[in-house]
Formats: structure tokens, sequence, C-alpha cells
């Protein structure tokens, strides 16, 4: 599988309707061109995680976590060397490391 198909395929198995649900209840706003505020369009989501994804794809980096909005875009390589991607929306996080 290409770089490019593995994107897609996190892209097309990722609920972005579930996460606008999120956003429209937690009246979560990105800022906008004129720094005006709106909870992003379904497209400005898909957009945004996919230049993420790429930002991640494009990385000399084997292994990269990259993140706005609350998405998180993560690449790591298997026991084969292969690339892995991942994307996540994240509310909230605790850690200690």
């Amino acid at each position: 599988m290409s770089e490019e198909e593995k994107i897609i395929e996190v892209l097309e198995n990722f609920d972005f309707d579930k996460v606008q649900r999120v956003m429209h209840f937690l009246n979560w706003k990105w800022v906008n061109v004129g720094n005006t505020f709106s909870i992003p369009s379904y497209f400005r989501m898909i957009e945004s995680a996919k230049d993420l994804l790429y930002r991640c794809k494009n990385s000399k980096s084997e292994t990269v976590t990259i993140s706005t909005g609350g998405f998180v875009a993560h690449k790591n390589k298997d026991e084969d060397g292969e690339n892995l991607y991942s994307l996540s929306f994240v509310i909230c996080e605790s850690s200690n490391f």
C-alpha cells in the first residue's frame, strides 16, 4: 500500500461527523481569516486533518506527532519499517512524562 493510500484509509475511517457533533456541543471554535471564530465546517476539518497527516508523511523523522485544533496526527514505523499513520481528536488528556 502506498503512503497516499495509507493516509486516505485513515481519513476514510475517521468519524468526522462525530467530531463535528462534539465541537458543536462544546462550542469549540477555530480562528478564521480576519481573526473571527467559528466551528469549522466538515470540509475544513477534513482538510486540516489531511494536512497534518501529510506533514507527518513528509517529515524525515521516523516517529512524528503533529497537532492542531484538537486533531492529532501520528506517524510511526512498524517492525518491517513500513510507515503507519493515525489520526485522533483529543478533548482531554493527562500524562506525567
